[in-house]
């Protein structure tokens, strides 16, 4: 019965816990846009690399990979 109630009562640490779960969600967000924003041409160039063929298939299409060729 003592462990129920220990759930039942919002404690001061589990609010500061809570706390630093959101800003590390944010850091982690920050930091994987970050990566994407970097990386995203290169992963672009081997989508080029690893299918030429739509450069000749899709002859009105962008130079840019498309969205259907090369899922984003």
């Amino acid at each position: 019965m003592a462990y129920q109630s220990r759930i039942m009562i919002w404690h001061p640490e589990d609010e500061v816990m809570t706390k630093m779960m959101v800003a590390l969600a944010f850091v982690v967000l920050i930091v994987a846009h970050s990566v994407l924003v970097v990386c995203y041409p290169m992963i672009e160039e081997v989508c080029d690399i690893l299918q030429p063929e739509h450069q000749w298939q899709y002859p009105n299409a962008p130079t840019t990979t498309p969205s259907y060729v090369c899922q984003r």
